[in-house]
C-alpha cells in the first residue's frame, strides 16, 4: 500500500507499508509456498527453514498452536 507522507523538506512524497498478517492454520502457511521458496532460495537460509522441512515437521509434531508472522511487501512475502 503506497500512503503519501510529508518529507523533512517539506514536498509531498510516497512511502509504502508492509502487510503483516498472523498465520493460524497450516492451509494458510502452506498457501505461502511458492513465495516462501523464492525468500528462502533469495536468502540462502538454512534447510530446516525451507517449506520442505518445516511443513511436515508441523504436521507430524504440532507442538501446540500455529502461530506465524508473514510480512507481505506490496503483495510479496518479505518475511517469515
Amino acid at each position: 500500500m503506497l500512503l503519501p507522507h510529508r518529507s523533512r523538506a517539506g514536498r509531498g512524497a510516497w512511502e509504502r507499508h508492509a502487510e503483516v498478517r498472523i498465520i493460524r492454520a497450516a492451509e494458510d502457511l502452506v498457501a505461502l509456498q511458492p513465495q516462501w521458496w523464492r525468500l528462502w532460495r533469495g536468502a540462502g537460509a538454512a534447510p530446516f527453514l525451507a517449506p520442505a522441512w518445516l511443513l511436515p515437521w508441523w504436521q507430524c509434531f504440532r507442538p501446540g498452536e500455529l502461530r506465524s508472522l508473514a510480512v507481505l511487501d506490496d503483495g510479496r512475502l518479505a518475511a517469515l
